[in-house]
């Protein structure tokens, strides 16, 4: 057992002691060992470097911290009230870009007491938006919510309807990721009506962007694929490399449900490509976790899981739970595969109940189905039906009908 594990141990045997007796600590501890060393050994001769793909020096973070903080200090002695504003919004959209969500959130927070204050309505409104994005990339779906509602009264009242489209974007994400897609379509077309799409190609292209993983999830490839395509040649056109990231991102998730793989990973190095340009980090992360669940169904054990372990190591700097919960998955997934069922519950039950907790209804039905062939695999037929029933019922709801076909079979077998 390396030093490292043993400290971890360590640690969470003085948080749990008090709670647990001593033969449920050294269950639990026994499992965590288990599922550490089996991962090491699968992992440690891998051709995967995950050195190749490192984004940033941590010891710089804090060098930036002091340089952005050094520099609002030093704009808010030379610089007008409305322009210091500005520079601030500036600041805190790259921020949260970065991936850096607790320095957005102060940045934009000092907005809205500066703005208030100089009764700067506009620059009150950008930072409430601002703030609804920071936490809807957190999943903290009702604080997003409310900012978002409340900067679209503020658009509504400042007759800006571009921004209005923004916020009815992000709300329609935000209910995607709760996979509640008919809610999403109505924010998505919400959206799409605030604009001029012929003038606003980019605003347009995000929107019918989203749209297609909509229609992805719910199985309409056709219609999904040329929004696709089409929004990646916007993107390219006028070189946002953001949105180029997005675009190869959504196209790849297409061609992995249909289980295209090698053109998925191909999609997804795009993604990563693109998105190392411009820092995009919570795209990255997304983008190696759809990598890391590819190589789990193509049942190259390692590979998959030296990636999720850099997806997690991302999503964990970020706070994007979301990516989290969906890597226990794929995690529980590998260990089913390779007949570690111990450590496959403790993957999946963690990632089922996180899914739950951020009220992801898509992610918590593929959770449900891969416990589901767990306990079939284990002979616990009832856990098995009930995990795989709630798992159809999700997918029977939203219409996707090669999924349903899928759990029917495997209810059937």
């Amino acid at each position: 057992m390396s030093q490292e594990t043993k400290d971890i141990l360590k640690t969470f045997e003085q948080i749990v002691q008090e709670y647990l007796t001593e033969v449920e600590y050294k269950n639990l501890s026994d499992r965590f060992v288990q599922s550490v060393n089996k991962e090491k050994k699968l992992t440690q001769h891998e051709v995967f470097d995950p050195k190749k793909y490192t984004i940033e020096d941590s010891r710089f973070l804090n060098l930036r911290r002091f340089q952005i903080d050094g520099l609002i200090t030093t704009a808010d002695a030379k610089l007008d009230d409305n322009t210091f504003l500005d520079l601030l919004l500036s600041l805190a959209k790259t921020a949260s870009a970065l991936g850096e969500y607790n320095l957005a959130d102060e940045i934009y927070n000092l907005v809205i007491s500066r703005g208030a204050q100089n009764n700067n309505a506009e620059a009150v409104a950008f930072a409430t938006m601002g703030l609804g994005e920071v936490k809807a990339y957190q999943a903290y779906w009702k604080e997003s919510q409310d900012y978002l509602r409340q900067a679209s009264t503020m658009f509504v009242e400042q007759k800006d309807y571009r921004s209005l489209a923004k916020c009815e974007n992000l709300l329609g994400t935000i209910a995607g990721d709760q996979g509640n897609f008919t809610e999403a379509v109505n924010h998505f077309n919400r959206g799409i009506s605030f604009i001029d799409q012929k003038k606003d190609r980019y605003l347009s292209a995000i929107l019918e962007g989203n749209l297609a993983i909509v229609n992805t999830a719910t199985d309409k490839y056709d219609i999904a694929i040329t929004n696709l395509f089409r929004a990646l040649q916007s993107f390219e056109r006028i070189m946002d490399f953001k949105g180029i990231a997005q675009a190869h991102y959504n196209i790849g998730y297409l061609l992995m449900r249909k289980g295209d793989y090698k053109e998925a990973l191909n999609e997804f190095d795009g993604c990563i490509e693109a998105s190392r340009k411009v820092e995009y980090l919570q795209k990255i992360g997304l983008a190696f976790s759809c990598k890391s669940n590819i190589y789990a169904e193509l049942d190259d054990y390692s590979l998959s899981l030296a990636i999720a372990d850099k997806s997690m190591e991302i999503s964990l700097r970020i706070n994007d739970r979301l990516t989290i919960a969906d890597l226990y998955k794929i995690k529980g997934k590998v260990h089913r595969k390779l007949r570690e069922h111990v450590s496959a519950e403790d993957y999946l039950l963690t990632s089922l109940r996180l899914n739950k907790e951020l009220k992801n209804d898509l992610n918590t039905a593929e959770t449900s189905f891969e416990l589901g062939l767990l306990y079939k695999d284990m002979k616990r037929e009832a856990d098995a039906v009930y995990y795989l029933t709630s798992s159809l019922e999700y997918n029977k709801k939203i219409g996707a009908e090669a999924k349903v076909k899928e759990i029917e079979s495997v209810l059937n077998n």
